[in-house]
């Protein structure tokens, strides 16, 4: 991982390609339109002040007409990378593909939906050339999500910057800025099951937020359901290594001493102490499971994703 921390203000060479945008894209046709429309204002405005970029597209595995959308795109001289995978392999896998094709000096991921709004990115760069290597959006507030998700969400982050000892990252989304370093380190990291905004705010890269307000869905809806939440937050866990397992060890230490003084108390009471136990463990026992099946998934050496096809565009194509 990278080791030089920059102190003082730069910028790219002209020549130099400044900016990657990487946007995930699964069944979002109806959205694709309204968010180039933005995008592609926000990227001609930094061309003009010498900021050059291109977007790179990750269709994963999208059953409409988002891959059609996407050729059709006028690029207006913008330059557009679409990465096609052969199936839906899941977000955080999208990610990663498109951080394998980004080429910029800096890279942003985004979703497609504009709940990221791409405005965003001047002064994401602005804070990247004042030499941070780490730009996460910041949501100010959580009040487009119902109160299950808000709730949950801030009950899981607080628990990862707990267990993490890091507080900023975590809830953020995978909105941010990376320095090129940083995406190489990422990429570095063989994980099965990457997890970015974690990986993120583990990593120790200096960091700042910009602040912003999430606004609903352009068109469609969320593609997160409650199975691939929960299997999300399982591979948050797993990027803390020990962290979780560590917790384990002190919460059954923890019940075996509430066990034994539970002896000298009424009979009516060791039940509950029985259940609450015996949940206990089977939770952990769970996640060590998550952690050797993980362990498999690495010796295996399954592809995170893989590519159909890669289609490149703009320049002087309109």
């Amino acid at each position: 991982m990278a080791d030089v921390l920059h102190s003082a203000a730069r910028r790219p060479e002209a020549a130099d390609l400044t900016l990657s945008v990487v946007v995930p894209v699964h069944d979002e046709a109806a959205a694709l339109p309204a968010l180039w429309a933005r995008l592609h204002r926000v990227l001609e405005a930094l061309a003009g002040t010498g900021r050059s970029a291109e977007v790179v597209f990750v269709n994963d595995g999208s059953t409409d007409d988002s891959l059609k959308v996407l050729q059709a795109l006028p690029t207006h001289g913008i330059r557009v990378r679409i990465v096609d995978l052969v199936r839906n392999f899941g977000q955080q896998a999208a990610i990663w593909a498109g951080l394998s094709h980004a080429q910029g000096a800096a890279v942003v991921v985004m979703d497609a939906d504009l709940q990221d709004p791409p405005e965003l990115l001047e002064t994401m760069l602005e804070r990247w050339e004042q030499g941070f290597e780490v730009v996460f959006g910041v949501r100010r507030s959580r009040r487009e999500d119902a109160w299950f998700k808000r709730s949950s969400a801030r009950l899981f982050y607080r628990l990862m910057a707990a267990l993490g000892g890091e507080t900023a990252g975590w809830d953020t989304g995978d909105f941010a800025l990376m320095d090129r370093r940083v995406v190489e380190a990422m990429r570095g990291q063989r994980r099965p099951r990457p997890f970015l905004r974690g990986m993120l705010a583990t990593a120790g890269f200096r960091h700042t937020g910009v602040a912003y307000d999430r606004d609903a869905r352009v068109a469609g809806r969320t593609k997160y359901s409650l199975r691939k939440m929960v299997s999300l937050a399982l591979d948050g866990l797993t990027v803390l290594g020990f962290a979780p397992l560590r917790l384990g060890l002190l919460l059954g230490a923890g019940a075996t001493l509430v066990g034994s003084g539970g002896l000298l108390l009424a009979a009516e009471r060791l039940p509950w102490l029985v259940v609450t136990t015996g949940g206990v463990n089977l939770f952990f026992l769970g996640l060590l499971g998550e952690y050797l099946g993980r362990t498999y998934e690495a010796v295996s050496a399954r592809p995170l994703y893989l590519v159909r096809d890669v289609v490149e565009r703009g320049g002087g194509e309109g």
